[in-house]
C-alpha cells in the first residue's frame, strides 16, 4: 500500500510560501497560525475567515501572517494538505488480517474513514466546498485523496482474490470508485438525516454505515448486486 501523497499540481496551486529556511521559530510560528485558522474553522464560516482573526488567534502581528501564506485560502489549502496526509489510520485499518473478507475490510475501512471526517470535518468540509465552486487546487487534494483510496482497496480486494487479467482490474477499480464516491458522499452527511421531519427519509448513522459496508464488500468481493462476476 503506497501512503497518499497529494499531485504536485496540488501543492503547486496552493500558492502556500516556500517552507525552506524558516528555521525553528518561522516553523513554530506558522504551526501557531494553522492551529489557530483550524480551530477558528470549528467556530465560524470560512467564508468570514481573515487573515487578522488567524494572526490575533495565534498570538502574533496581522503583518506576520504574510511571511507565511500569501492569504487565508493558502492557510486552508496546508491545512487541507495536512489533513491529506493523515490516512495512516485508514491504512492500517485495511491492512490484511487472518481470516479476512471483503465484508470485515469494508466494515474497518467504513470506520477509519469516518473517523477521520471526524478528525478533520471542518477543514475537509471547506475542502469540498471550494472544489464543488471550481477551485482547482481544492479538486486537485480532493481527487487525489480519493484515488489513493481507491488505490489501497483496490490492493486490499486483490490480496483477498486475484484478478484474472487486466480487463477484470478496471473493472472492480470502478466498482471500488463508485462504492468510496457513495461513501465520501454519504459519510461525512450522516448525522445530517437525524433531524429530518419526514420519518421515510430520516436515516441513523448506523444505517448508512451499514448501507456503505455493504457496497463496499460487493465490490471488494467482485460482487455486483448480491452476485458474482462468475
Amino acid at each position: 500500500m503506497k501512503p497518499y501523497q497529494p499531485t504536485k499540481e496540488a501543492e503547486a496551486l496552493g500558492d502556500d510560501l516556500p517552507q525552506d529556511g524558516l528555521g525553528q521559530k518561522g516553523a513554530t510560528t506558522r504551526g501557531r497560525l494553522m492551529e489557530a485558522a483550524r480551530r477558528l474553522l470549528t467556530e465560524r464560516s470560512a467564508i468570514g475567515l481573515t487573515s487578522a482573526a488567524i494572526a490575533q488567534g495565534a498570538g502574533v502581528s496581522a503583518a506576520s501572517f504574510y511571511n507565511y501564506f500569501v492569504n487565508v485560502e493558502a492557510i486552508i489549502h496546508a491545512l487541507c494538505l495536512e489533513a491529506g496526509a493523515e490516512t495512516g489510520p485508514i491504512r492500517d485499518a485495511i491492512a490484511p488480517r487472518d481470516g479476512d473478507d471483503p465484508r470485515a475490510i469494508a466494515g474497518r475501512f467504513v470506520a477509519a474513514y469516518s473517523a477521520h471526517w471526524s478528525r478533520f470535518r471542518p477543514v475537509l468540509s471547506v475542502r469540498n466546498m471550494e472544489a464543488e465552486r471550481g477551485n482547482i487546487a481544492f479538486q486537485l487534494l480532493r481527487r487525489s485523496f480519493f484515488h489513493a483510496m481507491i488505490d489501497i482497496l483496490l490492493d486490499a480486494a486483490l490480496a483477498l482474490r486475484p484478478a484474472d487479467g487486466d480487463g477484470e482490474i478496471e473493472v472492480r477499480s470502478g466498482r471500488i470508485a463508485v462504492a468510496v464516491a457513495a461513501i465520501e458522499r454519504l459519510g461525512p452527511a450522516a448525522g445530517l438525516y437525524l433531524d429530518e421531519p419526514n420519518p421515510y427519509r430520516r436515516f441513523a448513522p448506523d444505517l448508512l454505515a451499514g448501507a456503505q459496508v455493504d457496497l463496499l464488500a460487493a465490490a471488494l468481493g467482485g460482487d455486483v448486486m448480491g452476485g458474482r462476476d462468475d
